[in-house]
């Protein structure tokens, strides 16, 4: 930094004419000089001044020596560069690109055929992260489960009635714990205790298959597209699995994706497909990073920069927003102007469409509920 305020202040020496047009500098001189605004130097030829992070070239002009000032050209450029960097770095730090960082990309063809080149595929894309959640399995270990809790639940009610029946120490034992516990049952039952601790066990374990089941079922399902995509992966010239082990991507209705649900998912689907049937390779590129493009060299498989899709979702949504504000206001205002009976019932109209066409692109870009629509909508 040092390096940096030292040029700057010799720009503006060099703009005062504290700076001699005739004599010349070396470029040792100048970077061992602690103020290069005070010192009497020149620069006869364009100078370049190298630090670490820094690379500054300041061009002069010859035809100024002669008014006794030299303007550098390059100062004003370079001070507008270094105020950009700064602010980009305070701003986005994450986004300052690191030229000594390497990024190591998973590639396809890195992969042997078969069970790693589809994990790869599945994870090279979080679109493309399918798999069956086997709904008829949970429900027949949920079935199976809830009818052993059954007979348990009868057993311990045929025990709590016995006891009752009985009188005595056995009904008292329904009354106290400790009693109960203390018990010895002649006839070789078990206690109470025991046949609590068989439904304790089994409700561990029928408990959390039943969330497990629900948080599957809540899961997302995987559009038609992604399953497309899926199948085509698995039914080229030289399909990775055999026949069975690909059955899985066919179950339409037993498929779940572990992507998270976005607002405008399925816009971004549509933008991407848009893009695959654009044979134009500037615009397609122009949704693909490096990264992106080194994940594979199959010419049928393209992959889009999930960020760039959705900076260009949001800008349609902007845009689509501006639209719907703007468009009815300059309608009314225009209709407004007439005085006539049918204007206010074109504004009637014009409100009502307008609120119509809002509520669907609530509906369509965001995940609102069916009152938020509607709250929105009034409002």
């Amino acid at each position: 930094m040092a390096l940096i305020d030292s040029t700057i202040d010799m720009a503006s020496a060099m703009e005062m004419g504290q700076i001699d047009c005739h004599q010349s500098v070396d470029e040792k001189d100048l970077l061992r000089s602690p103020n290069l605004a005070t010192s009497p130097t020149t620069l006869s030829s364009p100078t370049t001044l190298r630090s670490a992070d820094t690379e500054t070239t300041l061009l002069t002009s010859r035809n100024n020596c002669n008014n006794g000032a030299r303007i550098p050209i390059g100062a004003g450029l370079y001070r507008f560069r270094d105020w950009r960097r700064r602010v980009k770095k305070k701003l986005f730090p994450s986004r300052v690109h690191n030229h000594n960082a390497r990024s190591i990309i998973r590639k396809l063809e890195d992969h042997p055929l078969g069970y790693p080149k589809v994990a790869a595929f599945l994870d090279s894309d979080d679109s493309f992260m399918i798999y069956q959640r086997f709904g008829f399995l949970h429900s027949r270990l949920l079935l199976y489960k809830q009818d052993e809790l059954r007979e348990l639940e009868d057993e311990l009610h045929e025990m709590d009635k016995r006891d009752w029946q009985d009188g005595g120490k056995a009904k008292k034992s329904l009354k106290c714990r400790d009693i109960d516990d203390a018990r010895t049952l002649e006839d070789g039952r078990q206690s109470r205790k025991e046949l609590l601790g068989r439904i304790e066990k089994k409700i561990c374990e029928y408990g959390p298959l039943l969330l497990q089941a629900q948080q599957l079922v809540g899961m997302n399902r995987p559009t038609d597209h992604d399953q497309n995509s899926l199948r085509n992966f698995l039914e080229n010239d030289n399909p990775p699995l055999v026949n069975g082990d690909s059955d899985f991507a066919y179950k339409r209705e037993d498929l779940v994706t572990i992507r998270p649900g976005k607002d405008s998912g399925w816009l971004d689907t549509c933008v991407e497909s848009l893009l695959r049937r654009v044979p134009v390779k500037h615009i397609q590129s122009a949704f693909i990073s490096e990264e992106t493009r080194r994940k594979t060299d199959d010419a049928n498989i393209l992959y889009f920069t999930k960020s760039r899709i959705q900076c260009f979702v949001n800008i349609l949504i902007t845009l689509t927003i501006l639209i719907l504000l703007v468009i009815p206001i300059y309608l009314l205002y225009r209709i407004s102007t007439q005085d006539t009976n049918a204007a206010n019932v074109i504004c009637i109209g014009v409100l009502l469409i307008a609120t119509l066409i809002f509520s669907a692109v609530l509906s369509l870009f965001t995940k609102a509920k069916r009152h938020e629509i509607l709250g929105a909508s009034a409002g």
